[in-house]
């Protein structure tokens, strides 16, 4: 079980991931720590530099492992 509690929303869904720099300035975000797998880091990092957000970026990342019942 997790519990997330935000005071933003959440997007998800396909080509989302576009808007992440459109996002982060809406809230104010000048610099931003980005850390993803490989497949999403180019679209996202693309989208917050387009924005004017400098962006360190951490790709070499390990999903957790399923837990075994």
């Amino acid at each position: 079980m997790f519990t997330i509690s935000l005071p933003q929303t959440i997007k998800f869904g396909f080509g989302v991931a576009k808007e992440a720099g459109y996002e982060a300035r809406r809230l104010g975000i000048r610099r931003a720590l980005m850390v993803v797998g490989p497949r999403l880091a180019e679209e996202v990092k693309a989208s917050l530099e387009a924005e004017g957000i400098e962006v360190r970026a951490l790709t070499r990342v390990k999903i957790e492992p399923m837990m075994r019942l």
